[in-house]
């Protein structure tokens, strides 16, 4: 299991190598490539499409999803971005700490 932040300023969702590494996908294998804009520049990211992806109680099959580090303080697995969330309505109850995607 992977921690991911939700980011709606993500427009893909994002995991890190480490994390694709040890359910067998090698994000260097990949032949697609996309351009990431980030806090030090835009970077060319390998995509790795998974067989299938779960989050927030939802499955998708065959889910692009761009590979690339974040820094260790942040301590999370990767970013949960609007590609995953799109045509859904996010729900997220501070007050019952619940995230609910329909």
């Amino acid at each position: 299991m992977v921690q991911l932040a939700v980011d709606t300023g993500a427009v893909r969702t994002l995991v890190v190598p480490e994390a694709l590494l040890l359910v067998g996908y090698d994000p260097l294998a990949s032949q697609e490539r996309v351009f990431v804009t980030t806090a030090s520049g835009v970077e060319s990211c390998p995509v790795v499409a998974v067989k299938r992806f779960e989050a927030v109680g939802r499955a998708v099959e065959d889910f692009p999803l761009i590979s690339h580090p974040l820094p260790p303080t942040i301590q999370l697995d990767g970013l949960l971005g609007l590609d995953f969330l799109r045509r859904k309505r996010l729900v997220i109850d501070f007050e019952a700490a619940q995230i609910v995607l329909d």
